[in-house]
């Protein structure tokens, strides 16, 4: 029960909840009957269930007749004066909203608090802080009606691959805003490599790029993007003057590239969360998190793979917070280092992430495709869009270069030939 509440304001935070069905769809699931007084708590709760069964808030006969089945009739009959109160006109619902809300938000935080209390007395740091910033303030959800507003579809801004025969087939053209996306590869077959050319061709069209190594060091990775973009193997030949130029270049559209090391196993997403925020103005358009499988969650779990659809939801929430496109990488099983085609399935037991994902990327370099110096790109899953498409790529791992094999006139020619096909 809420000890700040008093009869009053709970009649008038139900009658808001029957007169007020998208502020009720935004709370339901963080207030519970126990925070009314006894004489309410049956009332709300059948509320609750009410919308969780029809998906809208009962009607005053409705819900009588619900009370009836819970509480008994004679208890019904004694709350029956309050049912007909709470469908007249709340006296004022902006008061109301915000009592809700300040209740909800204060409470989610003082359990927030208590969690990171008692972690910190088990002496886990990492996971005192992970329990607060985990903390998420409620707030009524963007509702709206699809018949009475006019709903305006916006194409989706997506940040090229610098793969053409990529961005062919997925949505808009490159990595999606407020998306999160799979690679799956086995070990050393190019997971990484892949990544790191999604964020050397966002910096090079103008974008922010946030790379999270947590197998390598800082240096490694910078090394790596030194390679792509001056175009040679820098760690034989080293760098002229002309390379350091040529790197610099790379940002010439306005792009910027930061990249964070962190240790293995205290990686976790509100980790992640906490470095970006540090960012400030300078948010990124693209994180790379490589990878999840030596990523920590923020709250542990009996079984890895349990941990692993954890991480994965928080990134995609990550996506969705900072509007930005997430990419992260799964180690796949042993098969994965041969096999011609790789995808979800191909990550093991720990197939949550791919359920969670809204791309997933299968890498393959089949014995043959190695001899060749090539390697296939499998668009295993895509939410909303086309999947089940292979691109062969040519491959310089020392550059840390990928290209597909069409450039991009023949893309473009190719869907033009499909697009008359369909027509």
């Amino acid at each position: 029960m809420n000890p700040n509440w008093t009869d009053t304001i709970e009649r008038d935070v139900l009658a808001l909840f029957v007169q007020d069905a998208e502020f009720a769809s935004s709370v339901l699931d963080d207030l519970k009957p126990s925070h009314f007084s006894p004489a309410h708590s049956a009332l709300y709760g059948a509320i609750r269930d009410h919308y969780r069964k029809y998906g809208s808030v009962p009607t005053d006969s409705a819900l009588y007749d619900s009370l009836r089945t819970i509480v008994g009739a004679s208890d019904a009959q004694f709350l029956r004066p309050t049912v007909v109160s709470i469908y007249r006109e709340v006296r004022d619902p902006e008061y109301v909203r915000e009592r809700v809300l300040t209740f909800i938000n204060t409470r989610n935080l003082e359990i927030s608090i208590r969690r990171a209390e008692e972690f910190l007395a088990a002496g886990s740091y990492d996971e005192a802080k992970g329990s607060i910033m985990s903390f998420m303030e409620v707030g009524p959800r963007q509702v709206i009606n699809y018949f009475d507003e006019e709903v305006e579809i916006v194409d989706a801004e997506a940040i090229p691959t610098g793969v053409p025969e990529l961005d062919s087939y997925l949505i808009g053209g490159g990595l999606q805003r407020g998306r999160l996306g799979i690679v799956v590869a086995g070990t050393s077959v190019g997971k990484s490599a892949l990544m790191l050319n999604f964020g050397a061709a966002a910096v090079r069209q103008g974008y922010r790029v946030f790379h999270v190594t947590v197998e390598d060091s800082r240096e490694a990775v910078k090394k790596r993007y030194d390679a792509r973009f001056a175009g040679k193997d820098v760690y034989k030949d080293g760098l002229t003057d002309a390379d350091q130029e040529a790197i610099r270049a790379a940002r010439k559209n306005g792009g910027d590239l930061h990249i964070l090391s962190m240790i293995s196993g205290r990686a976790s997403p509100s980790a992640i969360r906490m470095a970006v925020q540090a960012l400030g103005n300078h948010r990124p358009d693209v994180i790379i998190a490589d990878h999840i499988d030596v990523m920590r969650p923020d709250f542990r779990k009996e079984e890895k793979r349990f941990e692993h659809f954890d991480i994965a939801t928080d990134l995609r929430g990550l996506a969705q917070e900072f509007q930005c496109a997430v990419w992260t990488g799964k180690q796949g099983n042993r098969q994965s280092r041969t096999a011609e085609v790789v995808g979800a399935e191909s990550s093991g037991e720990s197939y949550g992430p791919a359920q969670v994902a809204d791309v997933v990327l299968g890498v393959a370099r089949p014995p043959e495709e190695k001899r060749m110096r090539r390697l296939l790109i499998y668009l295993d899953k895509q939410r909303d869009g086309i999947a089940g498409r292979a691109i062969a790529c040519t491959e310089d791992l020392a550059k840390m270069t990928l290209r597909g094999l069409l450039s991009s006139a023949e893309v473009q020619e190719k869907r033009h030939a499909y697009a008359r096909r369909q027509g």
